[in-house]
């Protein structure tokens, strides 16, 4: 999808740190038309969160580094998500022992075991921007490029 009118308005933020599976992420986004934001570390994921307007997030539940996104260590990081309203994101990650607090205090959509496939990681967006498309959409005068069904 090249053409500008076939790109939807919504930007989703990939926070991973295997560059793999960031790949992945990506190619499932930008296959059904919308911007895919790439970070690797929370640096650029808080970069992307204050100058871009993210509707969706896949975040990876530990980075290389060893360090946990929703620590309270990344102070700014949490902040800047508990800030964004309508932002939903979800857990992607080989960890079977998530801590249950920290999925109710930043509202963690779900939690998604690590492999995916690109359909499945379709799927997920698209169930989000089914349920949230006319509350979160720029364009709301155009027909959505973005086959929900």
């Amino acid at each position: 999808m090249n053409d500008q009118a076939d790109q939807c308005c919504l930007n989703v933020l990939i926070l991973e740190d295997e560059v793999d599976i960031c790949d992945l992420i990506e190619f499932a986004v930008t296959d059904l038309g919308l911007t895919a934001l790439k970070a690797h570390n929370i640096e650029e994921a808080i970069h992307h969160l204050k100058n871009n307007k993210v509707a969706f997030g896949y975040f990876d539940y530990h980075l290389e580094d060893g360090s946990n996104p929703f620590d309270e260590s990344n102070k700014e990081f949490l902040a800047l998500l508990k800030s964004l309203p309508d932002f939903e994101f979800v857990i992607i990650t080989g960890d079977y022992d998530v801590d249950s607090d920290i999925v109710d205090e930043i509202k963690i959509q779900k939690i998604f075991h690590k492999p995916l496939s690109c359909e499945e990681l379709q799927i997920i967006l698209k169930e989000f921007l089914f349920a949230k498309r006319d509350k979160i959409c720029l364009f709301k005068n155009r027909t959505c490029p973005v086959q929900l069904q």
